[in-house]
């Protein structure tokens, strides 16, 4: 009997042993040591950016409204402009361009550019409520557009449109933001209205004519935002390359001196990531100043950690000042978005990101 319990005492020693074996195995798993002893631990690293925020140029294009309701909205574009000029100027490398008549005519919705500032070029033409994306688009024409190119070959000949076609292409820059300013109190493809639009007299240089809207045709007299885009696109490239901004109406209690709803140029600059304003503001500072900040957000202030074993920022050195989480920068896994105004001067400027990583020893 003796011997039995020995026995069996023995064997449950032995199964006890296997057991806290297995335990020990199972718990060396979960706690991320592998059999052959790998730990993990983790290291400082920096990386260096040199800004591009200076090296982005701005081209701006206006596209101002010529029609008989824009009488009132001309002048308070010209009662903002040069002040809103001058403030961009200062701060980045910014040129302005101009699509609108800008002689005198029995209207009187002229905006002649050279009023307001000297770093400039004007088309002038005569806009309308219908045709400002058209005439946008017109203007990066090349001379001799291929088949694919519908939009231009289309209008290449057509004797209204001589005056924009192809007008800005010396004007922008290779590698520069292109940013649309459209201006109107109507929408650009309403053709269902019988009314009249106006365009420049062929025979009298300070009149115009007069037109029914019933007679306008897509891609000959207005075009989509759609069509915009893509002529943005063969144009630069890239869609992104360009953004739409808009000084436009919305309904009649909230733009009472609207001629229609703004919706194309609305979904034009939505699509685009741009902004829009309500034409019908007596006072536009608030506008331009919004406008300014985010004309300038387009320089280049966010920077990516190209580390696979990237786990997290450790701090942001600008131009070796330390510079404060959340307020100077935010975080979004390896990205990093430097607070725009940080980049708003004229200057050089260099980013260092320290950060950890994973590293594995054995």
């Amino acid at each position: 009997m003796r011997k039995l319990v020995l026995i069996v005492s023995a064997l449950l020693t032995i199964v006890g042993f296997q057991n806290c074996a297995e335990q020990s195995y199972n718990f060396a798993e979960t706690d991320g040591t592998s059999s052959a002893g790998v730990t993990p631990a983790t290291e400082s690293k920096s990386q260096s950016f040199a800004s591009q925020s200076t090296a982005k140029s701005i081209d701006m294009v206006w596209v101002i409204d010529n029609s008989v309701s824009m009488v009132q909205n001309v002048n308070r574009v010209k009662a903002n402009f040069k002040a809103f000029v001058e403030n961009l100027d200062s701060k980045i490398d910014i040129r302005v361009a101009l699509i609108s008549r800008s002689e005198a005519s029995s209207i009187n919705t002229q905006i002649a550019l050279a009023d307001y500032t000297s770093n400039g070029k004007q088309v002038h033409f005569m806009v309308h409520s219908y045709n400002p994306m058209l005439v946008a688009a017109l203007s990066t024409c090349p001379a001799s557009p291929d088949k694919s190119d519908v939009l231009c070959s289309t209008l290449k000949g057509n004797s209204r449109y001589a005056d924009a076609y192809g007008s800005l292409n010396s004007f922008f820059r290779s590698g520069s933001q292109k940013v649309f300013v459209f201006v109107s109190d109507d929408d650009s493809s309403n053709v269902s209205a019988n009314t009249s639009i106006q365009y420049d007299s062929g025979t009298d240089p300070k009149s115009y004519d007069n037109i029914k809207v019933s007679s306008l045709t897509e891609n000959v007299d207005y075009i989509t935002p759609a069509t915009f885009q893509a002529r943005m696109t063969k144009a630069f490239g890239s869609a992104t390359a360009v953004k739409s901004f808009g000084f436009l109406a919305y309904d009649k209690a909230t733009s009472p001196c609207l001629a229609r709803p703004s919706v194309n140029y609305q979904s034009l600059i939505k699509s685009s990531g741009g902004a829009h304003f309500n034409i019908c503001n007596s006072d536009w500072s608030s506008a331009f100043s919004t406008l300014t900040s985010r004309v300038m957000d387009f320089a280049k202030n966010t920077y990516v950690v190209a580390d696979d074993s990237f786990l997290g920022i450790d701090y942001v050195e600008l131009n070796g000042s330390k510079l404060v989480a959340d307020k100077d920068f935010s975080v979004s896994g390896n990205t990093i978005t430097l607070n725009s105004s940080l980049l708003s001067q004229v200057g050089n400027y260099s980013i260092v990101v320290h950060y950890v990583r994973g590293v594995v020893e054995k």
